[in-house]
This record gives C-alpha cells, structure tokens and sequence, in this order.
C-alpha cells in the first residue's frame, strides 16, 4: 500500500516565507491546507490500519477452525482412499510434511507418538503430502 501523505507533504513549501521580503499571505494558506491534508491522510492511514489489524485479530478463531477443518478434510479422505487402494507402509516417518519424491498416495507409517499419513503421490511441486496425527496413548479398553 502507498502512502498518500506523501502526496500532500510535497506540496508543503518548506521555504515559505522568504525572509527579508513582503510575503502574499496565499503562501501562508497553501501550507496550512497541505499540512490538514496530510494529517488528514494520516489519521485515514493509522484508522486503515488499525481496522485491519482488529479484523485479523477477530478473524484469528475463524482462521484456525478453518486450519482444522481442511486438516480433518484430509484425514478423512485419506482415510477413505485406503479402503479403496492397498496401503504401503513407509520404512520411515516422514521429516516434513512436504514429502519426498519416493512418496506415493496411501503410504502409512506409525510409531508410539504418531500416524502419518500420505494423503497424495509426491509431484515436486512442494505441496503438502502427509498428515501427522498425534496418538493419544489408549488402548482400545481405555476408550
């Protein structure tokens, strides 16, 4: 965003009035209003930005229900593409969840604090792949 109170700050004459000289008092009236116009730019810049700033603030929750929701999205269709296609177990968990290029659709690995799960084949093109759920160490008659 470009700041328009530069446009107005330019049109201050910084020299005005001429020391030793009759000076029109048009001169005095032309800095006055570009001073106003700037403060006013101003305050409309600080007001932009603090209405954005408060937006981002009350939008926050909406932002990390929306996170877990794509997140169970992918899960769960992960999930469903295994019943429909056979599972590979991967020999490693996964160091990020941006995969790597031996990674296929499907692809399983587990170990005692997590699941990982390879929602998509690998493609390069550094898009997320892998799920990583949490375990939450019950056993089936804890629950």
């Amino acid at each position: 965003m470009t700041s328009t109170v530069t446009n107005y700050s330019n049109l201050i004459n910084p020299a005005y009035p001429i020391a030793g000289q009759a000076n029109n008092t048009q001169g005095f009236r032309d800095n006055f209003t570009a001073i106003q116009q700037a403060f006013t730019a101003t305050a409309n810049e600080i007001n932009d930005l603090q209405n954005s700033v408060t937006l981002i603030a009350s939008s926050s929750s909406v932002f990390a229900s929306n996170v877990a929701s794509t997140v169970t999205t992918l899960v769960l269709t992960s999930i469903t593409n295994f019943i429909s296609t056979s599972t590979t177990y991967a020999v490693a968990a996964p160091t990020t969840s941006k995969g790597s290029p031996s990674d296929i659709q499907g692809m399983v690995y587990a170990n005692t604090a997590n699941v990982f799960v390879c929602f998509q084949t690998w493609s390069g093109n550094n898009a997320d792949i892998w799920a990583k759920i949490a375990t939450v160490g019950q056993t089936w008659s804890d629950v």
